[in-house]
């Protein structure tokens, strides 16, 4: 498990990589539709928020290392990646920092993608605002 402050950054970044690939899949529906229907603006746009995203995420994405190899956690590396990494979509076998990604966003766990050991990511999801919960 990383440590809460770093662990918790990891989330926030991982946040930023799913950002970011939404506005990869609006990328390629906007090249469909500017052959369609000729709506460059959309693909403008979405070309340069995916650009700044990624300006922004790449950099971070290199901060983070897996706790048991070493290894990048969101970026593959020169080594050979293991086969029992997840896989989005695993029908065309991508490797992919995508599911890493995913997996932290909504399961606060992933599967290194270089040696395959499971790590825990510790979030806080309190807020300042929210109640305090009542279990009985």
């Amino acid at each position: 498990m990383l440590s809460h402050p770093r662990s918790h950054f990891l989330y926030v970044v991982a946040w930023l990589g799913v950002w970011s690939f939404c506005w990869f899949a609006l990328l390629l529906m906007g090249i469909l539709l500017v052959f369609c229907f000729h709506w460059a603006i959309l693909f403008a746009v979405a070309l340069c928020i995916f650009f700044i995203n990624m300006f922004v995420f790449l950099p971070l994405a290199f901060s983070f290392r897996c706790p048991h190899c070493d290894g990048f956690v969101l970026v593959p590396d020169w080594r050979t990646l293991q086969p029992a990494r997840k896989r989005v979509p695993a029908v065309l076998g991508l490797a992919s920092w995508v599911a890493v990604v995913f997996d932290i966003v909504l399961h606060h766990q992933f599967t290194c993608m270089h040696c395959a050991e499971r790590c825990l990511v510790k979030v806080n999801t309190d807020t300042p605002n929210s109640l305090p919960r009542h279990d009985h």
